[in-house]
C-alpha cells in the first residue's frame, strides 16, 4: 500500500494542470513585473524621451513593431506600403539619434520558445512568397503572421529594400536574418553596404541580440546614451541587469520604450537601477524566468515573485544561472518558488506543499488546484536556468552553448523542442482506483477483485459509505 504522502509525490494525472493550460505552458502577466519595478521610481516615467545633446544610439525590435502596424486602419495595400510605413516609424523613433540598429529574430527550428510560437499561431497559416513592393498584402494578415516562414521572408524583404533605398549618412545596422547568413549584421551608410564583423552572432531571439548590439554601441563605439525600442518585459529586465556592467564603460543613460497604445512610456533604466537594491537588480532575470516567461510556465504572480525575493534578500536566486546547475541550486530555487505561492515558511518543497494543501479541512480533491510535484517543478527550474543563462550571456559571444535536452526539453516528432514532462504519473505497481461505488460486491468492485482496500482516490473515497471489508 501507498501512503497519501508518498502517492502525492506523483502527478496522478497525465494532464499537468498546474504548469499547463490547454496544452500550452501557463502564460504569466509579464508586464506586471515591469510595473512593480517602476513603483520604486520617485517620479513617473515620461511619455517621451527628453532631447539631449549627447550622442545617442537606438536599438529597434523589428518584429515587435511590424506586428503592431494597423494595416487595415492605415489602408496599406502592398508589401511596399508596409515596409515604408515601418521605416517611417523607425525614422521618427531615431530622429535625434546618431546610430540606428534594427534587430531581427532568427526563428530557428529548435527553439525553446516553440510552445509560445504555437500558442500565437491561432489561425491557419498561409504561405506567402514576398517578391515585389507592389505585391498585395494578404487579406487575412493574422493567417500571414501565423507562419514563421512568412516572418522570416518579411524581414529579409525589408533588408533587401533598405539596401536598395537607404542613402543617408547616419549608420544603420541590420542585425540577423540575412538571406546568405542568418547570423550576420550589415552596416548601411551613404549608399554603401558592408558586414560588421564584431556584430556577427547566433543569438536566436531579437531580445538577446539587442543586448549584444547595446554592448557594441557602448564598449566599441563609446555611446553613453542608448534608447531601446521594445515593449517586451524580457528586454526591460535584461537591460536593468546589464546596465550595472555598462556603467563601467561610460554609459550614462539607458532608456526603454515600453507599453502599448496610450500606456506607452519611456522608462529611464538608469533611474530604475538607482532606485532598487543592487541584489534585486542582479536577481531580476532569475526572478522573471522562475516565475514565468515565454519559455517557462507561470508560477505565482510577478508581484509575489518580486516581493518574495526582496523579503528573502534574494539569497535563493542571486546566484541562479551564474554557476553550473547543481542539486543545491535546484533546491534553493524550489524553496523560493514555494515561498512565492505559500505563506508557510516551514515548507521547502512542492511535494510537502501538495501534502499540506491536500490535508487542509477546506480542500476538496481537485487535481487542477494542487501544485505540481517536486519532480515537475525541477524540470521547470531547469528550463528557467537555460533561459536565464541565455539572458545573462546575451551581450557576449564568449559563452558555452547549453543543450536544451539537458535542461528540461525534449525533441518531438517534428524535431521541435517541447517542455519535458514527468512520465511516471503513478507508481508502476499502483492499482487503478475503482469507480464503481459497489464495494460490497466482491465480484464487481475492482478493489475487491484484487483483494485490496479502497483508497481516497476511489469513487467511494474510502469513507463511511465504502462497503469494502478489506482494511
Amino acid at each position: 500500500m501507498y501512503s497519501i504522502e508518498k502517492l502525492l509525490r506523483y502527478e496522478l494525472t497525465s494532464t499537468f494542470f498546474y504548469l499547463t493550460k490547454d496544452e500550452f505552458l501557463r502564460k504569466p502577466q509579464k508586464s506586471e513585473l515591469t510595473k512593480e519595478i517602476e513603483k520604486n521610481m520617485q517620479t513617473p516615467p515620461p511619455a517621451a524621451i527628453p532631447q539631449d545633446d549627447e550622442a545617442t544610439a537606438i536599438m529597434i525590435d523589428f518584429m515587435a513593431y511590424a506586428r503592431k502596424v494597423a494595416v487595415k486602419k492605415l489602408n496599406l495595400m502592398t508589401f511596399g506600403d508596409l515596409v515604408k510605413k515601418l521605416w517611417n516609424t523607425f525614422i521618427y523613433l531615431s530622429r535625434d539619434c546618431n546610430r540606428i540598429d534594427i534587430i531581427f529574430d532568427l526563428y530557428l527550428q529548435q527553439s525553446i520558445k516553440q510552445c509560445e510560437r504555437d500558442r500565437r499561431s491561432k489561425h491557419d497559416a498561409i504561405n506567402t512568397i514576398i517578391s515585389r513592393t507592389d505585391q498585395p498584402l494578404p487579406v487575412d494578415m493574422e493567417s500571414f503572421w501565423s507562419s514563421t516562414e512568412n516572418k522570416v521572408r518579411l524581414q529579409q524583404f525589408f533588408i533587401k529594400w533598405m539596401i536598395e533605398t537607404y542613402k543617408d549618412c547616419k549608420p544603420v545596422y541590420l542585425g540577423g536574418s540575412h538571406l546568405t547568413d542568418l547570423t550576420a549584421c550589415m552596416k548601411l551608410v551613404q549608399g554603401n553596404e558592408g558586414y560588421e564583423r564584431l556584430l556577427k552572432c547566433d543569438h536566436e531571439e531579437a531580445d538577446d541580440r539587442i543586448m549584444f548590439h547595446v554592448n557594441h554601441a557602448v564598449t566599441v563605439d563609446k555611446f553613453r546614451r542608448v534608447i531601446v525600442a521594445s515593449a517586451d518585459t524580457d528586454v526591460f529586465i535584461c537591460l536593468v541587469y546589464h546596465f550595472i556592467q555598462w556603467v563601467h564603460f561610460g554609459m550614462k543613460e539607458l532608456w526603454v520604450l515600453c507599453g502599448k497604445g496610450s500606456s506607452t512610456r519611456a522608462i529611464p533604466v538608469h533611474d530604475v537601477v538607482s532606485g532598487i537594491d543592487s541584489s534585486v537588480a542582479e536577481s531580476l532575470p532569475a526572478i522573471h524566468a522562475l516565475s514565468g516567461c515565454d519559455s517557462t510556465s507561470k508560477i505565482g504572480t510577478k508581484k509575489s515573485a518580486l516581493k518574495t525575493a526582496q523579503a528573502l534578500r534574494c539569497e535563493q536566486v542571486l546566484s541562479f544561472a551564474k554557476a553550473p546547475i547543481m542539486d543545491g541550486m535546484i533546491r534553493s530555487a524550489e524553496k523560493y518558488l514555494v515561498a512565492c505561492i505559500s505563506s508557510d515558511n516551514t515548507v521547502g518543497t512542492f511535494d510537502k506543499l501538495r501534502y499540506n494543501i491536500y490535508h487542509k479541512k477546506t480542500f476538496q480533491l481537485d487535481l487542477e488546484k494542487l501544485p505540481c510535484t517536486s519532480a515537475s517543478v525541477h524540470l521547470h527550474i531547469k528550463r528557467a536556468y537555460l533561459q536565464c543563462y541565455r539572458w545573462l550571456h546575451a551581450p557576449y559571444l564568449e559563452n558555452v552553448p547549453l543543450d536544451p535536452t539537458e535542461y528540461g526539453y525534449t525533441l518531438d516528432k517534428k524535431g521541435h523542442l517541447s517542455p519535458e514532462i514527468v512520465h511516471d504519473v503513478l507508481p508502476s505497481d499502483f492499482p487503478t482506483p475503482c469507480s464503481c461505488i459497489k464495494c460490497a460486491i466482491s465480484t464487481v468492485c475492482p478493489c475487491r477483485v484484487r483483494n485490496i482496500t479502497c483508497c481516497e482516490f476511489c469513487k467511494c473515497g474510502a469513507g463511511e459509505g465504502c462497503r469494502n471489508p478489506i482494511k
